[in-house]
């Protein structure tokens, strides 16, 4: 299993050639599965302990849960190939829709008319007809930021009502000051012809824009990164390893340092770590202009709280949102909706994600008071009730999300221009490209990355 094959290049370079994989994510995974497959040695490290970087399955009891609302979404026919002969029989398909709560009501997300219709009424959906009319006839929409493309999209009613609040709350800041390429595609599905469609047919006529197919492992999504680390060989993945140091001389980098002490020479290097720590890891440092455009990237971190309930289920949903700034938590999922062994058949869990900052309050807060609080808000609105809860667990996850402000793509342009100057040095994974990609994505980038390798 972890003989690694031979690469097809002359024998003096083969010796040569190695691939350093910085981080033991789904990206770093990913880039060793693929070289395993083109025969590409390599080498992963990552710092912790176990493998998966923030795609990971957490155990209390008897209960499984995810480290956030984790899925694989078939939109690349080949790499959904790929998981699937790598899970086999652990790989669900599951159809279970996603919901957004609003004032004690629960609305499809994506969105549609019919369903707006019952859920708001018909004078709230005629006016969001009609924002959504003037926004598309608009004749110089505004397009710049999240708030500009969310309002041309839906609407001001819509926008307002559950895209800006929930917009807000999920990054941080106003989604005036986001990039409308934080929507990540999701803004799809309600036009014009679908709300004249859905309102004047009725239920034989509505649209199938509401996407809650998707593929997952019957264990949780650890399984991913557990089967991705089986197929790259356990001797050529070293956890516990700490990239200390990169050495480089601007056009190449030579050598990497593990844990302090580790000098390891190069030939080539894939980075899956965050933009900015990586360029703090440089040696000789960058030229403090490019420095700074690193450190103005931020990133949004993620606090979970788990609670396990003495129910066999709460919802049908996937997750649940909330656009609601009364609420502080952004979205719920309830793992059992994605497998069924993700807890007792009489017991369910539910696991609230707040959006967060690692120097903000609710990171800092004292894991007893954010449970109570939680707890608090979810008994008021009727997800559950005291005597339902079991138990409650909380997990702080770094690095969750890129937060894609105005400017990004400017910075990143700059960023990576630097980064081409390396001739030996190629990145993957949300973190190191500051893109909010998805599983099948990462796969797609790395199985490109060790093609146009094999071919050197």
């Amino acid at each position: 299993m972890d003989s690694m094959p031979s690469r097809n290049k002359r024998a003096g370079e083969a010796k040569a050639f190695h691939i350093s994989i910085l981080g033991g994510g789904i990206a770093g995974l990913s880039a060793g599965y693929f070289a395993r497959k083109k025969g590409l040695p390599f080498t992963v490290y990552e710092s912790k302990q176990i493998v998966g970087g923030n795609c990971l399955t957490l155990k209390h009891q008897d209960f499984l849960y995810d480290s956030g609302a984790h899925r694989f979404h078939d939109k690349d026919a080949l790499m959904t190939q790929e998981l699937k002969n790598l899970l086999g029989e652990e790989l669900q398909e599951i159809q279970a829709p996603s919901q957004i709560y609003y004032r004690g009501t629960y609305i499809d997300f994506p969105l549609t008319p019919l369903d707006l219709m019952l859920k708001l009424g018909l004078m709230t959906l005629s006016k969001a007809t009609f924002d959504l009319v003037k926004a598309r006839m608009a004749r110089r929409a505004i397009r710049e930021d999240f708030e500009g493309f969310a309002v041309h999209t839906y609407g001001k009613t819509i926008a307002d009502l559950f895209l800006l609040g929930y917009t807000r709350k999920l990054w941080g800041i106003p989604p005036s000051e986001l990039s409308p390429v934080t929507s990540g595609g999701r803004l799809k599905g309600l036009t014009i012809s679908t709300f004249l469609h859905e309102t004047f047919g009725g239920n034989k006529r509505k649209t199938k824009h509401l996407d809650g197919s998707f593929y997952y492992p019957r264990q949780g999504i650890h399984v991913i990164p557990q089967r991705l680390a089986e197929s790259c060989g356990n001797s050529w993945i070293l956890t516990d390893s700490r990239i200390s140091r990169i050495f480089h001389d601007y056009g190449r980098i030579h050598a990497i340092e593990v844990n302090g002490r580790d000098r390891i020479e190069t030939s080539w290097v894939v980075n899956t770590l965050p933009l900015n720590l990586f360029f703090d890891l440089l040696e000789p440092r960058p030229p403090q202009e490019i420095v700074s455009l690193t450190k103005a990237l931020r990133y949004r971190d993620l606090l979970l709280i788990a609670f396990f309930l003495k129910r066999p289920r709460v919802s049908k949903n996937a997750s649940i949102y909330f656009p609601d700034p009364r609420l502080p938590f952004a979205r719920i999922y309830e793992p059992k909706n994605r497998s069924g062994s993700m807890a007792p058949a009489d017991k369910t869990a539910l696991i609230v994600e707040y959006p967060c900052q690692r120097d903000d309050q609710t990171w800092i807060a004292v894991d007893g008071r954010l449970i109570d609080a939680a707890r608090s808000h979810l008994v008021r609105i009727g997800l559950v009730k005291d005597a339902d809860i079991l138990d409650g667990v909380v997990t702080r996850m770094e690095y969750a999300y890129p937060v894609i402000e105005k400017g990004t793509e400017e910075r990143k342009k700059r960023i990576f221009g630097f980064l081409q100057g390396f001739e030996n040095l190629k990145s993957c994974g949300r973190g190191a490209l500051f893109e909010y990609i998805h599983i099948h994505d990462i796969m797609r980038i790395s199985e490109d990355i060790m093609e146009g390798l094999a071919l050197t």
